[in-house]
């Protein structure tokens, strides 16, 4: 490990095999044999060749090379390597790389994400299934207001919520809690806000996902306690601002109870399997990745297994 600290800066003290000068062959890692000084590794590669960014970009680890009007991008300043990339406080909506002295963004695709598991405990958030908007506080105080709003990146404004195994769901800006505002009200209508979160077997802030039978995605959320679930009042809108309330389930396609997660980590893969398909988890231990395509890029080899 001496060897690549002096020479690279990051190896550590782990023998993982790693990539550090980009080589062509792959990742390799120092060898026992005195004999053999490094040698490739033994990984399989991806079946399938992909290449796309999740959110801005901030994460994105790809080798395109090229700005969206074909020019190939030149070394980074300092460095030996012209990869696309989106570092903080660019300004850029997705990755990009220098050209004559300029940021340009980079010929990439964004990634489709793949159905979430808000049950996962992984961070990420609700959009309705009708409209397209997305969970929202309004504001961040004690007992704020929950609204439908225009989806943002996960990296910015407060969309991004986490679900616990007691069925908590919790903003990741205030920590608050999704709450029916009253004490465990059976009325249809009553509004929700972010409170406190109370734990404990009485709270009406505990809920539960139950998925369509219509769209392997999407899901409906039930309160436990009242056992009503969240609707946007009135027709499927995309009107921004609209308050969020429970009311009685319903089971229609055309309802607006029904919300996909959209997961905001984008870490190693892990996934669950629902209808046939599987949906991105958190496994202890090990890293998750909230696509299905940053999965493939890189090399989890579910194959035809995987959907959404």
């Amino acid at each position: 490990s001496s060897g690549i600290n002096a020479e690279y800066g990051h190896g550590g003290e782990a023998n993982y095999c790693r990539n550090p000068d980009s080589s062509t062959g792959g990742p390799w890692c120092y060898t026992t044999d005195p004999n053999t000084r490094w040698e490739y590794c033994d990984i399989p590669k991806c079946s399938q060749d992909v290449d796309c960014y999740v959110d801005e970009g901030q994460n994105y680890m790809g080798t395109a090379t090229t700005t969206e009007d074909g020019h190939t991008c030149e070394n980074w300043p300092g460095e030996s390597n012209n990869y696309c990339r989106n570092q903080k406080n660019s300004h850029i909506h997705k990755p990009y790389c220098w050209y004559k002295g300029y940021k340009r963004a980079c010929r990439v695709d964004k990634c489709n994400q793949d159905c979430g598991d808000p049950r996962s405990g992984m961070l990420g958030q609700f959009m309705a299934m009708n409209t397209g908007m997305c969970m929202d506080p309004v504001g961040s105080s004690n007992a704020a207001q929950l609204q439908l709003d225009t989806c943002m990146p996960s990296h910015k404004g407060d969309h991004v919520f986490r679900m616990d195994l007691q069925g908590y769901i919790k903003n990741k800006n205030t920590n608050y809690c999704v709450n029916v505002a009253g004490d465990r009200s059976m009325s249809c209508n009553t509004k929700l806000n972010m409170f406190n979160c109370q734990p404990g077997s009485k709270t009406d802030q505990r809920w539960e996902i139950e998925w369509s039978t219509f769209d392997d995605c999407a899901f409906r959320i039930r309160n436990k306690a009242t056992r009503m679930c969240i609707d946007a009042p009135g027709e499927s809108e995309a009107t921004p601002g609209k308050k969020l309330i429970q009311c009685n389930c319903e089971n229609q396609e055309t309802s607006d109870h029904w919300f996909y997660f959209i997961p905001a980590e984008d870490r190693m893969c892990k996934y669950t399997q629902h209808s046939g398909k599987y949906l991105s988890t958190r496994v202890d231990h090990h890293p998750t990745y909230s696509s299905l395509l940053s999965a493939q890029q890189a090399c989890s080899r579910l194959g035809d297994h995987c959907g959404g």
